[in-house]
């Protein structure tokens, strides 16, 4: 089925596409209501901005059946509590596996991939499941990662590899947050690099003023995602060694056997006026990651709001085109202590480094203007006009 876009500009999307007729399908796994729900949910949602779609997802910390607007999440707590047991990044192989899905789930995907004409995955792990309901459709990898990188040493490396392979070489166009991941793609797999384009995450513009000079708060932003729960037991230690801080941590991660630990306080997934207030008066973000792929939008997130960073260096990926000197100090995650309590000591160098933070913020906002998802993937859609019937 073809649909007539010649009305569309490289620059414009006119008003009769806004209310298109056409279906474009998301299909995510994870918590993605709220939608500020994660990093990663964050991204589902503000990848499509003036198109009608669908967003539909299955596994996390979902503990019902939901519906809201757009969304649609899916409850398989026999599927989240077998992965958090085995470990390993282990939920997304048993979700392509199909793996304790319900019926109920598998149904409703294939009714949405049925009534579709544009599928965007957003992580390659349901493509095995859907993947010969394809026929005819215009399909776009939105890769929050470069999947066989991120599981380097893990047991399902290779089977990640060979998932992830197939919908590359099966989507029209793939999405890649950084500039790294575009080249990973390229040397690792061999993609067309006339597929590939670079679709940073959105960043938001700033909110408030940064009051944080005298304060001893310390602020990390975590989703339940493997790389964070690692990051969040060194902040533990930190915080164990170090009990004149205290430590904000935003979003879901959080102990496995809670915490007793009075200079910890979790706060849980918050809406962004609250999330605000608390990294406002914050005088430090810390970012003790030591894997993943992709870039991780808390760093924006912190340089936004005017936030000295601390940082392991693999917490720095995407910001290579940037002078980070003077705003983020990078640092080994066994040092994070001793460089908190130095950079306390030096409020003067506090002041400096929150204000290179916000005009580094800027440049990265600045830099990154250009052309929005919705654009590329209509603008490739109608250029695929006639070919998505022959789409294997």
């Amino acid at each position: 089925m073809s649909i007539n876009f010649n009305s569309i500009s490289d620059s414009k999307i006119d008003a009769d596409v806004r209310n298109n007729n056409f279906a474009i399908l998301q299909i995510a796994h994870g918590k993605v209501i709220p939608e500020y729900a994660s990093a990663y949910s964050l991204r589902c949602h503000t990848l499509i901005n003036r198109l009608e779609r669908k967003l539909i997802s299955v596994g996390g910390s979902i503990l019902k059946d939901e519906r809201s607007g757009y969304s649609e999440q899916y409850r398989s707590l026999l599927l989240t509590g077998s992965a958090f047991i085995k470990g390993d990044r282990s939920l997304e192989i048993y979700i392509s596996r199909k793996k304790y899905l319900r019926k109920k789930y598998i149904k409703r995907l294939m009714q949405l991939v049925e009534s579709s004409q544009i599928i965007i995955f957003e992580g390659p792990w349901q493509y095995p499941i859907v993947k010969d309901a394809l026929n005819g459709k215009f399909i776009v990898y939105d890769a929050h990662n470069v999947e066989y990188v991120l599981r380097k040493g893990n047991r399902f490396q290779e089977e990640s590899k060979k998932i992830e392979g197939d919908l590359l070489k099966r989507a029209n166009i793939v999405l890649s947050v950084t500039k790294r991941d575009i080249k990973n793609f390229i040397e690792i797999y061999a993609v067309d690099e006339n597929k590939l384009y670079y679709v940073p995450h959105e960043i938001r513009a700033e909110q408030g003023e940064w009051r944080g000079n005298d304060s001893n708060s310390i602020v990390f932003i975590g989703s339940a995602y493997a790389p964070n729960y690692a990051a969040l037991k060194r902040i533990e230690e930190i915080a164990y060694r170090y009990k004149e801080f205290r430590f904000e941590i935003i979003g879901s991660v959080k102990p496995a056997r809670g915490s007793k630990m009075k200079n910890i306080v979790y706060h849980g997934v918050i809406d962004d006026a609250k999330k605000n207030k608390i990294m406002n008066g914050c005088f430090l973000a810390l970012n003790p990651v030591t894997e993943g792929s992709g870039r991780n939008l808390k760093m924006i997130d912190y340089l936004a709001h005017g936030l000295p960073i601390i940082s392991t260096p693999i917490g720095t990926r995407g910001l290579e085109a940037f002078d980070i000197t003077e705003s983020i100090i990078v640092s080994d995650p066994d040092k994070f202590g001793e460089a908190i309590e130095k950079l306390s000591n030096d409020r003067d160098k506090v002041i400096k480094m929150s204000l290179k933070a916000k005009e580094l913020y800027k440049k990265i906002l600045e830099s990154e203007k250009g052309e929005v998802p919705d654009e590329i993937i209509l603008r490739m859609y109608n250029a695929m006009d006639g070919k998505l019937e022959k789409a294997d």
